[in-house]
C-alpha cells in the first residue's frame, strides 16, 4: 500500500482501470493525484505567439477539464485530486510525481506497437525516469 500516488490516465476508455488500480492501492484517497496531459498545439510563431499560445492553453483545459472532472467523480474521488497538465507527457508525469512527492506512479501500457503506441512510449519514458516506483496497468484492446 502507497500513501502517495499519482495515476497519469489518457481519458480513453481505459482510464477506468488505471483510477481501479491506484484506488486499490492508495491508503488514503486524499493521497492520489489523477494526472492528464495535454499536449497544446503550436498556434503561431513570432511575437504573437504567447498569446496564441495562452489562448490555446485556455481552449485545452476548458475542454479537457469536464472530462477529467467526470472521471474522478465516477471512481468517488475528489475534485482537489485532479492534475492537468500542458506539456510533454513523460515530463509532466515526472514533474507531477515529484511535486506530490509521489510513492508510484499508475499508467496504462497497451504493450503493441504501431499508431497506438504513444502510450507505451510514454509508459517507457516514465519508467525510465521516474524516481519511485511505476505500475504499468495492461490496457487489453476491447
Amino acid at each position: 500500500m502507497y500513501q502517495r500516488l499519482v495515476a497519469a490516465v489518457d481519458l480513453s476508455g481505459n482510464a477506468g482501470a488505471i483510477l481501479d488500480a491506484a484506488h486499490r492501492l492508495c491508503v488514503e484517497l486524499d493521497g492520489l493525484r489523477v494526472v492528464h496531459v495535454t499536449e497544446a498545439p503550436v498556434t503561431g510563431y513570432g511575437l504573437n505567439m504567447a498569446r496564441h499560445r495562452i489562448n490555446s492553453d485556455v481552449q485545452a483545459k476548458a475542454v479537457y477539464f469536464p472530462l477529467l472532472k467526470a472521471l474522478v467523480e465516477a471512481h468517488g474521488l475528489p475534485h482537489s485530486s485532479i492534475d492537468l497538465r500542458l506539456g510533454r507527457p513523460v515530463e509532466e508525469i515526472r514533474n507531477a510525481a515529484e511535486e506530490h512527492q509521489a510513492e508510484l506512479i499508475v499508467i496504462g501500457s497497451h504493450g503493441y506497437g504501431g499508431v497506438r503506441a504513444l502510450l507505451g512510449r510514454t509508459a517507457n519514458g516514465v519508467l525510465q525516469h521516474a524516481r519511485c516506483d511505476v505500475l504499468a496497468v495492461r490496457i487489453v484492446p476491447a
